[in-house]
């Protein structure tokens, strides 16, 4: 099988993958698939209509009947990044909660399959260069694309970056530092211990710790790995011609 010109991101929860993402997207003109937006809004909408309740597995079919009789859409427009029915959930998502039910909700077999349809979905539509950020990116969804990437920091720093983001959307809500220290800590024992698709490093992807770097340090470097691969990827077509 061949591999398809897609880049992928992944990570624990906070090591920035989103942010970075979106920036090299913007950057270098490629498509951004922000598969956390997406296992979010899913697990937020059910965690909704259901009066809150956990879900059981076994329950699925009255679950995946739900989420098919809604109409999910991913940047329908600029400034939008995931709408229900058409009403924007972008700034939604992001309460610190929300990551709390998502982790459960991910466990379960049907709806990661039903989120890992959607982003595929997304991928055979366009045309261009993807760039993807998730947890299983390059390990599950997409193990041919063609350049992957693991980044990952210390609990610490990533729970000090969380907290400066929320402060900053003003969703921080009196949260303290050492409360979402511990949250991150849990979230990676439940993403690493899962049983469907565990937080795990793709065997070929490259391993960033982002601990000791600044940002600007990051989208250098993954800048220039991204451009150094397109770069080959074009010399060999056009040696194919």
């Amino acid at each position: 099988m061949k591999e398809l010109p897609i880049i992928t991101l992944d990570g624990p929860a906070g090591s920035g993958k989103s942010s970075v993402t979106r920036n090299l997207a913007e950057k270098l003109n490629l498509t951004f698939i922000d598969t956390g937006a997406m296992f979010r809004v899913l697990s937020l909408v059910l965690w909704e209509k259901f009066e809150r309740r956990p879900l059981i597995e076994k329950q699925s079919d009255q679950f995946i009947d739900y989420l098919n009789r809604q109409k999910f859409e991913y940047q329908p427009r600029p400034e939008v990044l995931v709408a229900v029915n058409e009403v924007d959930y972008s700034q939604k998502i992001r309460e610190n909660f929300v990551s709390g039910i998502t982790s459960d909700f991910s466990q379960l077999a049907w709806l990661r399959d039903f989120c890992v349809h959607w982003q595929k979905k997304i991928v055979q539509s366009d045309k261009s260069w993807c760039i993807v950020e998730g947890r299983d990116t390059g390990s599950v969804v997409f193990p041919k694309a063609m350049l992957k990437f693991y980044l990952t920091a210390d609990s610490e720093v990533r729970a000090k970056r969380r907290l400066q983001e929320l402060q900053e959307k003003g969703l921080a809500d009196g949260l303290a530092l050492e409360e979402l220290r511990e949250q991150i800590e849990q979230r990676d024992q439940n993403d690493q211990n899962r049983k469907i698709s565990p937080l795990q490093i793709p065997p070929d992807a490259q391993v960033i710790d982002t601990s000791q770097m600044t940002y600007e340090h990051v989208l250098m470097k993954l800048e220039q790995e991204i451009l150094k691969k397109v770069r080959t990827c074009s010399a060999k077509k056009d040696s194919t011609n």
